[in-house]
């Protein structure tokens, strides 16, 4: 099965406050967006994009992006093709623009082929019900240029110049609304800690495990919320994210840390361990909100970083979930495989894994573009 890395621009439910807009003016722009929306620049990639028309004005909708090796293979192409616009005929989309985003140099990339291959196994996998792949709306991002990937009047045969997408001002706006995109999407993966921090966190670990079992399940459960939610959005000692590490393992302290992060809810953890609020919150539709999310992502990664060998796929996992329901496939694709390279029978890993491997989006997203 291909790697599917799905992403969407769409309205939250109706009450819930919306990103900052950023306005879409020429195909620069849109390119532009693309590597911020996905969170990381797609090198070896095709991205496919659905818009939607109302009242005259095109919005964004789905983005899904999947390896052009895999793409252009003879073999796994038509699978990865279908995998990849499974959903277009729920999205009703009017518009399609596929970016193929290639290692060689614009002239190469375009004479090739092996493009042409990827964009014939896209659109024969199409749904009947969804408008065809405009050959002008296809384009080419090279590290040296951009351009129509056929042959067109309107871009010179060496490309147009990467200033026009890198200066955009979409580029900018994305920049000002606090949106980052790393290098590679390999880049999401997680990093141990050198071993002397790792052994400190070991020791925090197996210490909290310990004491896990002396003392009433209640009490200790309340115990490590609370210590959750007084280390978030700090930078806790290696013992206290060993501890952490611990906190994590348990299915419902696990649960309720994902639940109070997708929730937003400022009384934290410990309120919802002690009000029993997991159920309705796991129900609702939450958009998340960038300062519940990153913090969490935050100290997530940080416990990840800090496990000893073999023993991280519940922060992974906690990680995983998180960058799921934040709408960061990618990110979140990476490190439940981190996380299952650990632990093949994780529950909370498997369980995103195969939310990814569906294209399944967080439920917070609504059911139309506008």
């Amino acid at each position: 099965m291909s790697e599917l890395d799905q992403n969407s621009t769409r309205t939250p439910h109706e009450g819930v406050p919306e990103e900052p807009v950023v306005r879409v003016r020429t195909v620069a722009d849109l390119l532009a967006v693309v590597p911020y929306q996905l969170g990381f620049r797609p090198d070896g990639s095709a991205v496919l994009l659905t818009e939607r028309v109302e009242d005259g004005t095109r919005a964004l909708g789905m983005m899904c992006r999947t390896d052009l090796d895999q793409l252009c293979d003879p073999w796994e192409g038509p699978e990865t093709a279908a995998h990849v616009t499974s959903r277009i005929a729920e999205e009703a989309p009017d518009h399609l623009t596929l970016v193929l985003y290639t290692v060689e140099a614009f002239c190469r990339a375009r004479t090739g082929g092996d493009l042409d291959l990827a964009v014939r196994a896209l659109d024969d996998a199409l749904p009947y019900s969804a408008p065809p792949i405009d050959p002008l709306d296809v384009w080419v991002v090279a590290p040296d240029g951009w351009g129509h990937l056929d042959p067109c009047g309107c871009c010179p045969a060496e490309g147009r110049a990467p200033e026009d997408i890198e200066e955009s001002p979409a580029a900018a706006a994305m920049v000002l609304a606090g949106r980052a995109a790393v290098p590679s999407r390999e880049s999401f993966a997680v990093e141990r800690a050198e071993a002397s921090a790792r052994g400190e966190a070991a020791d925090g670990w197996v210490q909290e495990r310990d004491r896990r079992g002396r003392v009433p399940t209640a009490l200790w459960r309340a115990d490590m919320a609370r210590l959750w939610d007084t280390s978030v959005g700090t930078e806790p000692d290696a013992r206290t994210l060993g501890r952490l590490l611990a906190a994590v393992e348990d299915p419902l302290l696990r649960d309720t840390i994902v639940a109070a992060t997708m929730s937003g809810d400022a009384a934290g953890v410990g309120m919802l361990v002690a009000a029993g609020a997991l159920g309705d919150v796991l129900d609702a539709p939450f958009r998340p909100l960038d300062s519940a999310v990153e913090p969490a992502l935050g100290l997530a990664h940080a416990v990840a970083v800090h496990a000893p060998d073999g023993a991280g796929a519940p922060a992974l996992g906690v990680l995983g979930f998180i960058a799921w329901w934040a709408n960061q496939g990618a990110r979140a694709d990476v490190v439940v495989r981190q996380a299952l390279a650990e632990d093949p029978d994780h529950r909370l890993s498997c369980l995103v894994a195969g939310l990814l491997a569906g294209a399944v989006p967080p439920p917070w997203v609504a059911d139309r573009v506008p």
